[in-house]
């Protein structure tokens, strides 16, 4: 069951009788949701609903309750004393409409958040005002060619100074320094794969750098944070390959976190900058 569902408001003006309705074959739900003892459950639901007249459930429960006492009365034909089975029916038909026309909307509301939490832009990644930058580092960590030497430029002999302390990243991985001189905050340094043909887990690592990285701002309660193209340079990535996963591992991270307000993607050329463009539109 989506999780998103518990999220749903339970209707106020529900009848209390079909309220209970609702509720008869708590068995069964109490069973679904692990809430222990069946038939304490399932009495305890309906003296609450006799005395209140009120839903204090979530959403959920009361989706899968409609779902099962929509079985049962199609298996049993019984109903509460004053409802007949066309009442249930249109119940049950009534409320999962509703339920699914809810989900597709805040399902359609959450995309274009995302599309909001994510940017492209061409330009120097090292003078973004953002919580990180992503320097697409090598395994040493000390600096090198590309955007890693312009960040060490950019950040000044402190930079250098916190990364000798860290004693290097395998690839695929990520470590967080502060940012010293740059407009930002912290710097992460992922390290990138080689690409050697695409055999050698080169995706999987690649993906691994954006993951971590993601994670690494998410525990550090970063708000915003600026990836480069990771290992397209000098590591000979294929661009078009490599902007898929990353706009990937983005997209499935922003979807399960709301920690992170915005990710910006910054390409250093203009075909960069259009590839990029390119893949989110088809994503």
């Amino acid at each position: 069951m989506d999780s998103r569902l518990t999220q749903l408001p339970v209707e106020p003006t529900m009848d209390l009788w079909m309220q209970i309705a609702l509720v008869i074959d708590g068995y069964a739900l109490a069973s679904t949701l692990g809430l222990g003892d069946c038939g304490e459950f399932a009495n305890g639901r309906l003296q609450e609903f006799t005395r209140t007249g009120v839903w204090q459930g979530s959403a959920i429960e009361l989706w899968i309750c409609l779902f099962y006492e929509q079985r049962r009365y199609h298996h049993y034909g019984y109903a509460p004393e004053g409802q007949s089975w066309e009442n249930i029916k249109a119940l049950y038909r009534a409320w999962r409409g509703a339920m699914l026309g809810a989900l597709t909307e805040t399902a359609d509301t959450m995309e274009q958040n995302l599309a909001e939490r994510i940017e492209v832009k061409q330009g120097d990644i090292t003078k973004l005002d953002v919580d990180a930058i992503v320097n697409a580092a090598n395994t040493s960590l000390l600096g090198g060619g590309g955007v890693d030497g312009a960040i060490h430029r950019a950040a000044g002999p402190g930079l250098l100074e916190e990364c000798r302390k860290l004693h290097g990243c395998p690839t695929g991985q990520a470590k967080i320094t502060g940012g010293y001189r740059l407009p930002a905050r912290h710097v992460i340094h992922a390290v990138g794969p080689v690409w050697r043909g695409g055999n050698q887990h080169e995706d999987e690592l690649l993906a691994g750098c954006y993951r971590n990285s993601l994670r690494l701002a998410a525990e550090n309660n970063l708000k915003t944070i600026a990836f480069p193209a990771i290992s397209t340079g000098i590591y000979s990535f294929p661009l078009d390959r490599a902007t898929r996963i990353a706009v990937r591992e983005v997209q499935e991270f922003l979807r399960q976190n709301s920690s992170l307000e915005k990710v910006i993607f910054v390409c250093f050329d203009a075909d960069t900058f259009q590839t990029y463009r390119n893949v989110l539109a088809a994503a």
